[in-house]
């Protein structure tokens, strides 16, 4: 499963734009198109230090200030709406909205979260790593598609912006991160979801799990990464009973990631082999 990345936050909003976005609350399900034409006006960052990092997406007279705390990790948006007329100018003070973000996935551009208001406590899920759930029915009122759109690509951005990456509800790291390989070590026999950072090809790993856990998450579409390669060729071999298939470095191109693995191995009708779109990473 491909899951996001920092350099060009402007394309991440584009990218995230043109997926399904999912919205679910106790009011009911909602789901609306983006595409690649809902651009922001304006995109800047407010604050930025070793602290927090605040950022502002303004787009059709709504502004998003977006705030990510990086000792606590909490991450909050206020949105502010200025209703205008047909002349283009406002009646009416702006309203605000506050919310906490509970974030599960944040890479490649796909986003899957819970925003809660905090003056009404209604939770919204915003989800657009599940593009089979395009048909849901709109039971949301239409006017609050577009804004809950655009908060969650500024969500995602900030993310982006920040280097900050999610894995099925926790912080992901880079593999090539000393402090990681020694982290990893101390533990060989242990599995961990991972995935392709698009931008530069470098494999993350989010939670930890053990044999049978690692399993299940393959089984699911999930990629791997483990330490050692015969326990990834394991792994590998027992999705489908099959040889895996090893790629070696001549493999290292976009989505496959700077590191030797393995692929589930698939038989055809025709008795040869292909391999499954799953990975399983291992070594350094």
């Amino acid at each position: 499963m491909n899951l996001f990345k920092n350099s060009s936050f402007k394309g991440i909003i584009s990218v995230i734009m043109s997926f399904v976005i999912l919205f679910v609350s106790f009011y009911g399900n909602a789901s609306a198109m983006g595409t690649n034409d809902d651009q922001f006006d304006n995109i800047s960052i407010i604050e930025e230090n070793q602290t927090r990092l605040v950022t502002l997406f303004e787009k059709d007279g709504t502004s998003i200030y977006t705030t990510y705390e990086k000792n606590s990790k909490e991450l909050t948006a206020e949105v502010i709406e200025r209703p205008n007329n047909i002349l283009g100018f406002s009646l009416f003070e702006p309203t605000g909205t506050q919310y906490e973000i509970e974030v599960d996935t944040a890479f490649n551009g796909e986003f899957k979260g819970t925003l809660k208001n905090t003056d009404t406590e209604e939770e919204i899920i915003i989800d657009t790593t599940s593009v089979e759930n395009d048909q849901a029915v709109a039971q949301i009122a239409v006017p609050l598609i577009p804004v809950l759109q655009w908060l969650g690509a500024a969500v995602v951005a900030t993310l982006g912006i920040a280097a900050i990456f999610y894995i099925d509800g926790e912080l992901a790291v880079s593999i090539s991160e000393a402090k990681v390989q020694t982290d990893v070590k101390r533990d060989p026999n242990a599995y961990y979801l991972a995935a392709v950072n698009f931008d530069n090809n470098q494999v993350f790993i989010g939670p930890k799990y053990n044999y049978n856990g690692a399993l299940s998450k393959l089984r699911a579409g999930f990629s791997i990464y483990t330490v050692e390669s015969k326990r990834a060729e394991t792994l590998a071999k027992n999705l489908s009973t099959h040889e895996p298939i090893l790629h070696t470095r001549e493999y290292y191109t976009k989505g496959e990631g700077y590191l030797m693995h393995w692929h589930p191995a698939n038989k055809l009708s025709n008795g040869k082999f292909e391999k499954m779109p799953q990975h399983v990473w291992f070594g350094f």
